[in-house]
């Protein structure tokens, strides 16, 4: 039977914080994420700059922001898709009570699963797009039929439709149902993190100077932030666990033929 929303919440929470030191590195580097991609781009502007000084032409820069903006991009992405799906495999071993696999071995493992993840990502992010741009409705559907694409890859070794197909034929029968467990769980977590930051906040401003409260309501958010984005991740897993080992019988492959 599929997980219910407190069960959702509660196995999440659990699942997380009970194990957070063996998940440190992966949160620390979730955290890292960001400041990478700030580089990344600061990059590209010294080299704006640095052809600029050469006497570059406006000509020349239009490619160069195409290639180097596509490489660096490309670079974020698996760099990102390399810590996900170890971090992804590392929750389903402590999910199952399995051996986990240690952080080296576990991104040797998994490198494979890299691209093909990172490309089923992108083919439902455009595909949420496209049925965003027609209308609301469309971009939701597609959303909701498409949640476990990019788990399929990792765990099944799914690829591009064939992804989009398996998460689909857990959705169908019961869209109304997932909806509703791939918001709500996030949302309180959510809703849960802003409340703590606000009461931070508050009380910084209340017994602090001006300059410290700024400081500490700072690095009180980042630090929050850090720890929310995983836990986001862990919702969205426990879920998919939980909706592989409750797939609706009446679902046939006819049903699902088509993305």
């Amino acid at each position: 039977m599929l997980y219910t929303i407190p069960e959702i919440i509660e196995k999440s929470w659990l699942l997380y914080v009970k194990h957070l030191k063996q998940l440190w590195l992966y949160l620390l580097l979730f955290f890292l994420l960001s400041p990478l991609f700030s580089l990344l781009f600061l990059s590209l502007v010294t080299i704006h700059g640095v052809l600029f000084a050469h006497g570059a032409g406006l000509a020349l820069f239009l490619p160069v922001d195409i290639i180097l903006g596509l490489a660096f991009l490309i670079a974020y992405i698996l760099i990102y898709y390399f810590v996900f799906v170890s971090f992804c495999q590392t929750i389903k071993q402590l999910f199952d009570g399995t051996a986990v696999t240690s952080f080296l071995t576990s991104l040797k493992l998994n490198k494979l699963l890299v691209v093909s993840t990172a490309w089923v990502a992108i083919i439902v992010g455009l595909v949420i797009l496209g049925g965003s741009l027609l209308l609301l409705i469309p971009g939701l559907i597609f959303t909701i039929w498409y949640v476990f694409s990019v788990n399929e890859a990792i765990f099944e070794g799914k690829i591009a439709g064939s992804a989009l197909r398996a998460s689909k034929q857990l959705v169908v029968g019961r869209w109304w149902t997932i909806l509703f467990r791939v918001v709500i769980p996030p949302l309180i977590f959510v809703i849960a993190t802003v409340l703590l930051q606000f009461i931070i906040s508050w009380l910084a401003y209340a017994f602090l100077s001006q300059g410290a409260a700024d400081v500490l309501s700072a690095i009180t958010s980042t630090l929050l932030n850090a720890f929310l984005v995983p836990l986001l991740t862990v919702c969205n897993l426990v879920l998919y666990f939980s909706a592989k080992t409750s797939q609706p019988v009446a679902v046939t492959p006819a049903t699902i033929k088509t993305v």
